[in-house]
């Protein structure tokens, strides 16, 4: 079988000028990202590789292409006859297989002359080789093949070599822009934590009242919220009129407010949505839901995207965008915030391979969890002692005098209560610090003597859900030793595959006990699994991603009894 050749030299000048083209684009879109980095203070000196690599490729092999390309319009405009011409620029050759050394076509050959083909030479392994050939004549079907893969493999190459250089620069950027944003983190989290810290130590007294004034702070921000509702959708019609008016011109709508007056109207609407949500903020304060590191950030954020939407036209719609991100289920949200912090960090920690029995039915690790969704929350029951004393009313003197200071009385029981409230007066009074309310310290009293019973309670329901067995090996509430020494007591264990589940009925994980995890992650090899109630802290995602540590929020409401 023969192989079939096209052939058409005038193509050359078309391949290079694109070749010229792609370089010089090339060249302005480095030198634009090089200007970016200076802007931004980014180190640019894998960029400056870049450029002096470019420069290397326009000086060095673009010119050696231009001479080829000079070559082959002499050889054009030599003076042999238009036949000649127009097999070179468009003839399909065929051309049969080559033997072991190669033959040269001649010029005449082309032409309809002769070509003379010396017979191959048999290689004999005792000999020595051959010497090298002679670089075949351009003019020749081998030339012209030569010159194509000279050109397409110079092609090639260069756009191998630049593709790599980008990457690395790439790499490269997203490396210090994830320097810059954990060391932005965690000096945000250090900030928000003294302030925080602050607020719920010098604040007390301001705590309190909001907490007994809190039906005013909701009804305030509901108020907000639902003027603020009205207007965003007020603007939206009047912003939607005012473009069809624009391109139609229609004469009935000749009186509606411009565009620009629609945003404005949705962005006064956004801040008050954004007001009424700061509201909210200080009440959860209030009530205890949050504390004062969590008030703070929370009412930054909320803060800045209430500014922009009032101050830039359309930032209103940054503050609907972030309603819609709030609104999504707590996985999906928590994929969004990983892929976002993926794209600018590629050495995440590995995820832990589930070991043991059933490696691929681990609940939270690789299974889906059964039901505990927001929107239907798992409902237990649990035991509260002192249930039934949410409503008692202050003790006087007299009540307090009946009780023995040196007494041990069951936890949920009236005397227990007035005792436990005797010894924190003393200790206030001590330590020159004002009291809590009776009504704040007792209910918090009553959900401390609950708090254990709770957690277990939440516990028993994901194990009776999710197929949990002691005969799969697995144990409850059992103390484990860490690398150090020291244990760790873990709510769920198999010891023989290291699979340890903790689980949080409320609240945020433990710093301490994420500490103690990694280590078992890191120096054991541990699958580590947290169970919470409640979607964690910015924090505590950050600290158990870092660890190393899988988790999932599994929604439960817990009703106490007793």
């Amino acid at each position: 079988m023969g192989t079939e050749v096209a052939i058409d030299h005038r193509s050359l000048h078309g391949a290079n000028a694109d070749l010229d083209r792609v370089v010089r684009a090339v060249e302005t879109n480095i030198r634009t990202l090089r200007a970016e980095f200076t802007r931004l203070g980014v180190p640019g000196h894998n960029i400056d590789a870049v450029l002096g690599a470019e420069d290397d490729l326009d000086t060095r092999v673009v010119p050696a292409l231009r001479r080829r390309e000079r070559e082959a319009e002499e050889l054009a405009r030599l003076p042999y006859s238009g036949a000649l011409l127009d097999q070179l620029a468009g003839r399909d050759l065929s051309v049969d297989e080559q033997p072991i050394s190669p033959v040269e076509t001649s010029i005449s050959a082309l032409t309809g002359g002769t070509t003379s083909t010396p017979p191959p030479t048999e290689f004999v392994p005792e000999q020595a080789p051959e010497p090298p050939q002679e670089e075949p004549p351009l003019l020749s079907v081998g030339g012209i093949k030569k010159l194509g893969g000279d050109i397409l493999g110079g092609i090639r190459d260069g756009a191998e070599w630049l593709a790599g250089k980008i990457t690395e620069a790439w790499d490269t950027l997203a490396e210090e822009v994830s320097k810059a944003w954990e060391a932005m983190a965690a000096w945000w989290d250090e900030v928000t934590a003294d302030l925080g810290a602050w607020i719920d130590e010098n604040l007390a007294g301001v705590r309190e009242w909001i907490k007994n004034n809190v039906i005013i702070l909701r009804i305030i921000a509901i108020v907000l919220k639902v003027v603020g509702w009205i207007l965003v959708v007020v603007g939206a019609v009047l912003l939607i009129l005012a473009i069809i008016a624009s391109a139609t011109g229609i004469g009935a709508l000749a009186g509606v407010p411009s565009a620009g007056v629609a945003l404005i109207i949705m962005g006064i609407g956004g801040s008050l949505i954004g007001a009424g949500d700061m509201v909210d903020t200080v009440a959860d304060w209030g009530e205890g839901k949050i504390d004062g590191q969590e008030l703070v950030q929370q009412l930054a954020i909320e803060g800045a995207f209430t500014l922009v939407s009032l101050l830039i036209p359309g930032g209103v719609f940054l503050k609907l965008g972030k309603k819609l991100l709030d609104a999504l289920p707590a996985s999906m949200r928590r994929k969004i915030v990983d892929f976002l912090a993926r794209l600018f960090k590629r050495d995440q920690p590995p995820t832990p391979t589930p070991r043991g029995p059933g490696p691929d039915d681990l609940p939270g690790s690789n299974r889906p969890l059964v039901g505990g969704t927001p929107d239907n929350p798992r409902q237990y029951e649990y035991d509260s002692p002192g249930e039934s004393l949410r409503n008692t009313p202050e003790p006087d003197r007299l009540d307090l005098d009946d009780i023995d200071m040196g007494a041990t009385y069951p936890p949920g029981s009236r005397e227990a209560l007035l005792q436990r409230w005797q010894r924190y007066l003393n200790r206030c009074e001590a330590e020159g610090r004002t009291p809590w309310s009776w009504e704040r310290w007792r209910d918090n009293t009553i959900d401390n003597w609950a708090r254990q019973n709770k957690g277990e309670a939440y516990e028993q329901a994901f194990w009776d859900d999710h197929g949990f067995r002691v005969e799969d090996g697995w144990s409850r509430n059992t103390d484990v030793e860490l690398p150090d020494g020291r244990t760790r007591n873990y709510d769920y264990v198999d010891e023989a595959n290291g699979i340890a589940y903790e689980f949080k009925s409320g609240g945020n994980p433990s710093l301490a006990q994420i500490e103690k995890d990694a280590a078992m992650i890191r120096d054991r090899d541990w699958t580590i699994i947290y169970i919470l109630s409640d979607e964690p802290s910015a924090a505590a995602q950050r600290a158990m991603r870092e660890a190393g540590i899988e988790w999932e929020v599994w929604a439960g409401v817990g009703s106490p009894t007793g």
